[in-house]
């Protein structure tokens, strides 16, 4: 279980870093380094990159940080409680990520480099919280081994 829990902190940090970036550029108005394709921009600037005057990049990191932080729980007190919670969220993160990816395939018509980079990153980790909550759903209650 040790090393499901390290690559899910792994991975939730690495996906806030991305989240946190995206939001950066948005507020200092600043370019989002993408190449030259152009697809970056034009997915941050539609329609879809906001929800009312909050981008989703800001969703993004909220949702990147509560992940963070369920998978900090200390080996110790981890439990079949918080194995189902980072489970529960991530499941519900790869349902708008597959909504999202939809829309840059089908709506959009660009693909964003750090929205395909988070995308991937919510599959690995909705893999690793189903591991993690399998394992722990075959301890006794309270002999969650770290």
């Amino acid at each position: 279980m040790t090393v499901g829990v390290w690559i899910a902190r792994a991975l939730a940090l690495v996906g806030f870093a991305d989240a946190a970036y995206l939001t950066a550029t948005h507020y200092a108005g600043a370019p989002v380094f993408c190449g030259a394709s152009g697809g970056c921009e034009t997915v941050l600037t539609s329609e879809y990159a906001t929800v009312g005057p909050v981008p989703v990049a800001v969703v993004g990191a909220a949702y990147y940080a509560v992940a963070s932080l369920s998978a900090w729980t200390p080996l110790e007190a981890w439990s079949r409680r918080t194995a189902a919670f980072l489970a529960t969220l991530i499941g519900a993160g790869f349902v708008v990520t597959a909504v999202l990816v939809w829309l840059q395939a089908t709506v959009i018509g660009a693909w964003c480099r750090f929205c395909l980079v988070s995308a991937a990153i919510t599959t690995l980790l909705l893999f690793t919280a189903l591991y993690l909550l399998r394992v722990v759903s075959k301890e006794p209650e309270g002999a969650v081994e770290p």
